[in-house]
């Protein structure tokens, strides 16, 4: 299983009040079985939304501290695979930067994005981006 983190990054942007928290699912090959599969993701086992292949979310979050995060791998409204939980302890005026992926064999993983590998990712233009706040 892949280990999965946070990442500090800093934009120039300060959002004092809430975590930013970014979410990249890229395009995963048609071998391992992901094309069939959304991944929903959820914090503190409320659901936030639902994500397809070669989706970003940007996600504020206001409640930091401990926040349990699940990303529950799905195929036709079924869980499939084993999901990913972990808890975190997300910082006000930080972002987040976590990508995660899909397969039918092992359910979902996911792994912490360095400054490398964000740069890599910022190359990729998202199908979708999905900003989204939770409610204060």
């Amino acid at each position: 299983m892949v280990l999965f983190g946070t990442s500090y990054h800093s934009n120039g942007q300060s959002n004092e009040d809430n975590a930013m928290i970014n979410i990249y699912r890229l395009k995963e090959s048609a071998m391992s079985g992901a094309s069939g599969l959304s991944i929903k993701i959820f914090f503190n086992d409320k659901e936030i939304t639902l994500l397809q292949m070669n989706t970003k979310l940007s996600y504020k979050l206001y409640t930091t501290g401990r926040v349990k995060v699940k990303c529950v791998a799905e195929f036709g409204g079924s869980p499939i695979g084993s999901p990913y939980i972990e808890t975190f302890d997300f910082e006000k005026g930080k972002e987040y930067h976590i990508r995660i992926s899909a397969g039918s064999m092992f359910g979902v993983k996911g792994e912490i994005v360095d400054e490398k590998g964000l740069q890599k990712i910022n190359k990729n233009k998202f199908a979708d981006t999905i900003n989204l706040a939770e409610e204060k």
